[in-house]
């Protein structure tokens, strides 16, 4: 007798990947197609027209093209187109539908979830200073940095300003525009229902921990003076997790304008005041400045640079945010953008950490780029002060990463810079560097990077 063959066993393997792109392809064509299909069905019947009419027979039905469908599976995906075109309704008016809740259930505003949950990425940390400064480092840093000016605001008063400061810059623009009345909404323009689901999504996040945000802030972004509406919500006595919650909305669903200004109106102030309350940043504050730069230009417009142009930034401040920046990943064109403005900055100490990280990424420098921080180094040479080290780091760093795109010109530049600004180990190190790079030219005939692109 031939021997049975057993069953085989399953391997193990799966499908090559494009196997499996396309079945996934596959699917979501057939999905969209009896999307189609059920919401052509559902113009027929509320066009009076019922599916026996359509197709001639009893049993079955016919779509629109010509595939049969049972009379049941038809019922099915009528109820499911319904139910998503009410979801898309409500969606749509979901402000409006909890204001009226709010009134219907009485005192208390009944709120609407999503079903999803605002979780994080990663787990937040206490430790994220990368930058280990002794005392008299720190002292040469503060002697570059103007006296800092003791803040008699509080947070709340700090938010309300800017907002208000950006709507009269708003006001003004408009009104040279068209010498008419601002067209700008207004709180008390709002509706009552509306100000009280707002104010209460405040009294959440000011307790919020973990959960979901309620759908009213995620529209946020797309409602005309959300800036007001945000105000309702008391920024100030956000929870850090409600900071990042909120962040990660506006991150995500927001243009570029929008998301540049709730950088700068909730984000900056909050981080700023946390750390020089308790001198150290939260968890969820500082995860919250990683996932800001989802939108790197909105980063940079309305937190880096502010925040680098601050004539009472502080060291400690300068010290968290450049460790989140060496944690995070910048496209390179924003990242040379970014390096650019902080060198043309009045230098306060501070922006030696930023510059030191922004080199660090190792990007591409275009030639002007390299010609700024040509001259930002030089600009130091009539400076008599004695400088931290972590200026001669930031020195080097230059050097060894961007010395093919000098031409000898500017070599000669931060040559007088190092003259002038002696360090008795790094100093040689940037000579050194010179000394390769002349030799390398000499033997080969290259030119500078920038000059070949």
């Amino acid at each position: 007798m031939p021997k049975v063959k057993g069953k085989k066993k399953f391997t193990g393997k799966h499908d090559p990947l494009s196997v499996q792109m396309q079945k996934d392809v596959d699917l979501q064509a057939d999905a969209a197609a009896a999307g189609r299909r059920a919401a052509q069905k559902l113009m027929q019947v509320e066009g009076g027209t019922s599916t026996e009419d359509t197709c001639g027979h009893g049993d079955l039905a016919k779509d629109h093209e010509g595939f049969a469908v049972p009379n049941d599976l038809s019922r099915k995906i009528l109820k499911q187109a319904r139910a998503q075109r009410e979801e898309e309704i409500m969606d749509e008016d979901a402000v409006e539908r909890a204001a009226a809740d709010a009134y219907e259930t009485g005192s208390e505003v009944s709120l609407d979830y999503d079903t999803e949950s605002t979780v994080p990425t990663e787990t937040p940390v206490e430790d994220h200073e990368d930058f280990q400064l002794d005392e008299e480092e720190e002292r040469l840093l503060r002697q570059f940095a103007p006296q800092s000016q003791v803040q008699s605001r509080n947070l709340a008063d700090i938010i309300m300003s800017k907002i208000r400061d950006k709507e009269k810059d708003a006001d003004d623009a408009q009104s040279k525009a068209s010498r008419g009345t601002s067209g700008r909404t207004t709180v008390n323009q709002f509706d009552a229902r509306v100000i009280k689901v707002y104010k209460t999504i405040g009294k959440l996040f000011s307790r919020y921990t973990a959960g979901r945000i309620p759908k009213a802030f995620k529209v946020l972004p797309q409602l005309r003076g959300w800036e007001d509406l945000l105000w309702l919500t008391a920024p100030q006595d956000w929870t850090p997790h409600a900071l990042y919650a909120a962040t990660r909305v506006f991150a995500h669903s927001s243009n570029e304008m929008m998301c540049q200004r709730f950088y700068n109106i909730v984000l900056l102030p909050s981080v700023r005041h946390r750390v020089r309350s308790t001198g150290k940043l939260h968890g969820y504050q500082f995860m919250a400045i990683r996932k800001a730069v989802w939108k790197p230009g909105a980063f940079n417009k309305g937190f880096l640079l502010p925040l680098a142009a601050e004539s009472d930034l502080s060291l400690r401040e300068a010290l968290i945010v450049a460790s989140a920046l060496q944690r995070m990943s910048m496209p390179r064109a924003h990242a040379m953008v970014a390096l650019l403005k902080i060198s043309q900055m009045p230098y306060n100490g501070a922006s030696s950490l930023f510059i030191r990280v922004l080199l660090d990424k190792k990007y591409d420098m275009p030639y002007q780029v390299v010609d700024a921080l040509v001259k930002h180094f030089h600009s130091f040479v009539k400076d008599g002060r004695e400088f931290p080290v972590m200026w001669h780091q930031c020195l080097l760093a230059f050097v060894q990463r961007y010395k093919g795109d000098l031409f000898d010109e500017q070599v000669a530049l931060v040559k007088k810079v190092v003259n002038k600004h002696n360090h008795p180990m790094i100093s040689s190190e940037i000579r050194r560097e010179f000394i390769l790079l002349e030799n390398e030219r000499k033997r080969t005939g290259a030119v500078p990077r920038s000059a070949a692109r």
